[in-house]
């Protein structure tokens, strides 16, 4: 997750995570129950709760903004490729040859460039 750009990684299976971060602005839960239940104790206050598990309980909503947001895949949806952006030439990449030896080829290097 960090690698991902997150600020804190904690893993709720080995410390309770209301403890373990500071108060955050929005929590999106994939996991439901308990764990929804909880993860409205660590929102600031203004923040939000979306759930895609679950819708929250009365509680919870009352407490915090809370969003259930469904999730319906649909199969022709996903199997159609989506198109291009229209600002975006085609691109092409070449691998290096193996005939090259070292990479990037002494013919890519720019003018001016010292030689690698």
């Amino acid at each position: 997750m960090l690698a991902l750009g997150a600020d804190e990684a904690v893993d709720r299976t080995a410390v309770p995570f209301e403890g373990a971060i500071a108060p955050v602005d929005l929590v999106f839960d994939t996991v439901d129950g308990d764990v929804l239940v909880r993860s409205a104790a660590v929102l600031r206050e203004g923040g939000r709760l979306v759930s895609v598990a679950e819708e929250a309980p009365a509680a919870v909503s009352e407490k915090v903004e809370a969003t259930y947001f469904v999730v319906e895949p649909n199969r022709e949806q996903l199997l159609e490729p989506a198109p291009p952006p229209a600002s975006d030439p085609p691109t092409a990449c070449r691998a290096p040859s193996p005939q090259a030896g070292r990479w990037p080829h002494p013919a890519a290097t720019p003018r001016g460039s010292p030689a690698r």
